[in-house]
This record gives structure tokens, sequence and C-alpha cells, in this order.
């Protein structure tokens, strides 16, 4: 599934692959058994699959994910289940991989 909108999933189940250009809803009544990437995750159902983000993950008080979560922000409600490991790492900026020669 491929889109290039917000997506909302109240309830249903979804499964294979998510990647979006924008922010995903996975609704207390869905259950997504995908690869998942969108801008903004915010789970509130039943995730089986890894989750990464351009910006955030937010796992709220009812989210069940059994997978990795990679994404510079994570959060993580009081009384939401999570089994898997945690990435928030970045990527240094072109710009700074190298180390500037300076011309004496």
């Amino acid at each position: 599934l491929v889109v290039h909108d917000d997506l909302d999933l109240p309830f249903g189940t979804v499964r294979g692959k998510i990647n979006l250009n924008a922010d995903l809803r996975i609704g207390i009544k869905a259950r997504v058994e995908a690869i998942v990437h969108a801008k903004n995750v915010t789970v509130e159902g039943r995730l089986n699959g890894d989750v990464s983000a351009d910006d955030r993950v937010e796992l709220v008080m009812t989210a069940n994910v059994d997978g990795n979560i990679k994404a510079p922000k994570i959060i993580v409600a009081e009384g939401a289940k999570f089994r898997g490991s945690v990435d928030m790492g970045s990527a240094r900026p072109k710009d700074q991989e190298q180390p500037a020669k300076s011309k004496l």
C-alpha cells in the first residue's frame, strides 16, 4: 500500500507493506501485520511488524506492538505494550561526515 496523503485506519486488518509520505494512524480496532513507514505513526491498536518514521512514532496506552521501531522521536504511553528494539539514531549530515580540511 503506497499513499501520498494521511491515512487513518480506524478498524480492520491490513497485511503486507505500508509506505506513506504522510501520517499514519492505526486505530484502536485496527490490526496491522506489515512493515510500516510514514512521516509520523500513531498506534492505538495492534501492530505486528517493524515500523519506521521520518519524525515520530507514538504508542498510546491501548497500543500493542510486536516489532522494531526506528524513528528520531518515540513516545510510549503508560500502559502501551511493546516487544522489540528501538533505534533513535540518525545519520550525520553529509557535510559533517568528513572533517573539514584547513589551509594554512
